[in-house]
């Protein structure tokens, strides 16, 4: 809506969806950490309505699809100032629970592999999740987004970049954001650029991390995110009627192949999602 020459966005949120508390929580939060996130202009926590700032209709997918080389980094440093800006936090940011990451990764086993009729040997896998979620725990933690990528982002009609969507973060890894953008299960980088993005992030934010050891975090991370995402994107169509993110599912599992196979602990998981690969074909047409 518009009113003086200004534009807005009614969001509803019912309370038995969840409503607007911890989002309005949220945003406050970030604002005051000087973070580019829609400015509440008005709440109804009873019947979960909020006036927000539009932030326009232009995902940064856009940019990214026409000059991914310019405009990644923007989102980089975006989100360099975000880990920096939210350090004092912590107490307010509930953390990323072992148990939370289980029940993700754990969703390509019980959701997308009997979706396509591949048999599933649970020890074998629950084994390597296991690794994947003790991985993804180590080193230093910060605030996570958790949904840092290409539809959450806008391009404001100054030019600068707006974030979205941030109401379930969580005290995690710093690499979790960082793949999330750079990984996008909705667009695909080169494989040099993106190892380039990565090295260079730490280098910038995280120097005291080892140039190896974040190299294989960055790649448990994201496997375990997208591992998460096959199942998760499967689940919505079968359960919730949402199939329109089916349609996804060949880059996230490529992503997965290639991630899998560059670790030493899921080597193995690589040649059984390769195995889905004819079959995810088959089912989408």
């Amino acid at each position: 809506c518009q009113t003086n020459g200004a534009s807005y966005i009614l969001m509803d949120a019912p309370v038995a969806a969840g409503g607007i508390d911890l989002f309005v929580q949220r945003a406050r939060q970030f604002a005051a950490c000087g973070l580019p996130v829609p400015h509440i202009h008005a709440a109804d926590s009873t019947q979960g309505f909020l006036l927000l700032d539009d932030f326009g209709d232009r995902w940064l997918w856009q940019d990214l699809r026409e000059n991914a080389a310019a405009t990644l980094p923007q989102a980089l440093t975006l989100l360099g100032q975000w880990q920096q800006a939210t350090a004092a936090l912590q107490a307010d940011i509930p953390p990323y629970e072992p148990s939370r990451l289980h029940t993700e990764v754990a969703l390509t086993r019980e959701w997308f592999l009997p979706w396509l009729d591949i048999a599933v040997d649970t020890a074998r896998w629950q084994e390597s999740e296991n690794w994947l979620v003790e991985r993804a725990g180590q080193g230093r933690a910060l605030c996570v987004h958790r949904d840092y990528h290409c539809r959450n982002l806008m391009r404001r009609a100054d030019g600068s970049i707006g974030i979205l969507d941030f109401q379930d973060a969580l005290w995690g890894s710093p690499a979790y954001d960082l793949v999330s953008l750079t990984r996008d299960c909705y667009i695909r980088y080169p494989q040099a650029d993106v190892r380039r993005w990565e090295a260079n992030f730490r280098a910038r934010y995280l120097p005291q991390e080892s140039a190896e050891d974040w190299a294989q975090t960055c790649d448990a991370v994201s496997l375990q995110r997208h591992l998460k995402v096959l199942g998760l994107f499967v689940r919505l169509a079968e359960r919730d009627g949402k199939r329109g993110y089916l349609a996804d599912l060949p880059l996230v599992l490529a992503y997965a192949c290639d991630e899998a196979a560059a670790l030493p602990h899921t080597v193995w998981m690589a040649d059984e999602l390769r195995r889905a690969i004819p079959r995810l074909q088959e089912k989408l047409t």
